[in-house]
């Protein structure tokens, strides 16, 4: 026997195998009421909170960093901390870390991973208690395009979270795995456009791209999450890998010549099972008869991804990083078909979620889960993700519609927690060569869209103990992201008041979510 929710997964992968496609139309085969507001629609009484139209996006990228993004040598260096020539207590942490550790000190990969005669970090902005953050050698790709440098804020995160599998649905939905609320931002992106665009679109509007290493049904699920969202909420899932069959599974060989015949057939039983589920003439809730018809348009409604997921935009190239010649550069596939399908004259995506598991995976498929050789794994990863995006990303005077545009789009680089601002000693790594799991205070960073060059810097602030100061929880920049986009974050399917500090009010929550972190004054 199976459940109801893997009968709908296997229903769907029938069709589009290793993508785990999920296609999102509006959900009821009921339509609501004319004077039902949309989801995702503010009260007339609301929208003061709301971010002006002209200061949207027009799409979002985010690429979640598998493991922990380590703020130590890339986004957050501030040298004072744990210098040991001060000693005390915090001596040899932080940025001191692996200071060293000879050929693989932050120097020595430094030079090896290309960064030539730059300076080791560069400062970029000054924090919460006036402390000067640098960007560190890891990042140089980024640090070489001051336009974009222009566009980037970062944000002190901090939540409560130390294993993957708890941290990654905080830092993916705002909410722990335990919450019947779990739902993934591309989820609440993918309905509300759905509802408020043309109702003949069939191309999904929100998009996860996995990479093949990663354990999609351990820490990958939340990803693609609906919580109390109607399954064909559900955003499009693409599973990466050499020798993709998503491509041919797309045209639905199988059926080859009787494919029409074959769906007419199911819809004229479907019909029948409706005429059923009435009552007094009127539809009954019936959720599982929802989620099964969402489950058949996701195979029916597919023919508009043959064009957009060809097997040139699936394919995958090899990769040289620090010196090295390796194999399968998943992630430049994934950014490239992201901003593909992000940049598409037709069926724009409005989200993709990269998943990044970077060049050297650990089993689990967390690339940046460093407990051992931390300098040599980060240093490889980083410094290859800053290059890639910034190669996905217009330079001043490009203009090519096939790139993004700061101007247009927002980029969100995300993750779980941060690594540890000290060596990790433990039964498996005695060397002390790696870090361990740092929730308590790390970086998301947030570049273009909203990110105004009056809003790059800094926001918030982390201690020499590596403690934040000064944070947001993930729970309050998700619901920022979503207002950023021009959804109202509040509902059942998604944040609630308490979500947001000190505030007793939706309108209340809003104005601060847009105030305090889009930095966008109520006129």
């Amino acid at each position: 026997m199976i459940n109801r929710r893997r009968f709908l997964e296997l229903t769907s992968t029938a069709a589009l195998g290793w993508s785990l496609a999920r296609c999102g139309e509006s959900g009821s085969s009921v339509s609501p009421p004319m004077a039902q507001k949309k989801w995702g629609d503010p009260r007339p009484d609301q929208m003061p909170a709301m971010v002006p139209q002209e200061q949207r996006p027009e799409g979002v990228l985010e690429v979640f960093v598998l493991g922990g993004l380590c703020p130590w040598d890339t986004f957050y260096v501030v040298p004072e901390y744990g210098d040991p020539a001060r000693g005390g207590e915090h001596a040899d942490t932080q940025w001191w870390t692996f200071q060293n550790d000879k050929d693989m000190s932050p120097a020595a990969l430094f030079e090896k991973c290309g960064g030539g005669d730059r300076p080791i970090y560069a400062p970029y902005g000054t924090d919460a208690i006036g402390k000067t953050v640098n960007l560190g050698p890891f990042v140089y790709p980024l640090r070489d395009r001051p336009d974009i440098l222009n566009r980037m804020r970062i944000d002190v995160m901090a939540h409560d979270a130390l294993p993957h599998h708890a941290a990654i649905p905080i830092a993916l939905s705002g909410v722990s795995r335990n919450s019947a609320r779990m739902a993934a931002l591309g989820t609440h992106v993918q309905r509300h456009f759905a509802e408020h665009g043309d109702p003949a679109r069939t191309a999904p509007y929100s998009y996860v791209v996995y990479q093949s290493s990663l354990d999609i049904d351990g820490n990958g699920d939340a990803a693609s999450s609906v919580g109390f969202h109607p399954s064909s909420a559900r955003q499009m899932a693409v599973r990466l890998g050499p020798n993709n069959p998503l491509p041919a599974q797309l045209a639905r060989a199988g059926v080859e010549g009787y494919r029409d015949q074959l769906d007419s057939m199911v819809a004229y039983y479907q019909g029948q099972y409706q005429q059923r589920m009435q009552r007094n003439g009127s539809a009954t809730r019936a959720p599982d008869l929802q989620d099964f018809e969402a489950a058949r348009r996701s195979l029916q409604n597919h023919d508009v991804l043959q064009n957009l997921l060809t097997a040139d935009a699936l394919a995958i190239a090899n990769a040289s990083a620090c010196q090295e010649d390796l194999m399968g550069d998943e992630l430049e596939t994934g950014l490239g078909l992201a901003t593909q399908l992000l940049t598409t004259p037709n069926d724009r995506a409005q989200y993709v979620n990269v998943m990044e598991g970077g060049l050297y995976p650990d089993p689990a498929g967390l690339g940046y889960d460093t407990h051992a050789m931390h300098v040599l794994w980060s240093s490889r990863n980083m410094v290859h993700l800053c290059k890639q995006l910034a190669a996905k990303i217009n330079e001043p005077g490009e203009n090519d519609p096939n790139k993004l545009d700061l101007d247009k789009h927002l980029i969100v680089l995300n993750t779980e927690f941060g690594r540890t601002p000290y060596r990790e000693f433990s039964k498996l790594n005695p060397d002390g060569t790696g870090t361990d799991h740092w929730c308590y205070g790390y970086v998301t960073i947030v570049i273009g869209g909203f990110v105004t060059e009056d809003k790059s810097g800094v926001r918030g602030a982390i201690g020499e103990d590596g403690y934040a100061l000064q944070s947001w929880h993930p729970a309050e920049h998700r619901a920022a992201m979503l207002l950023a986009q021009g959804i109202w974050p509040f509902s059942p399917e998604g944040f609630r008041v308490s979500d947001v500090r000190d505030a007793k009010t939706e309108l209340e929550a809003a104005m601060f979510l847009k105030e305090q972190i889009l930095e966008i004054p109520n006129v």
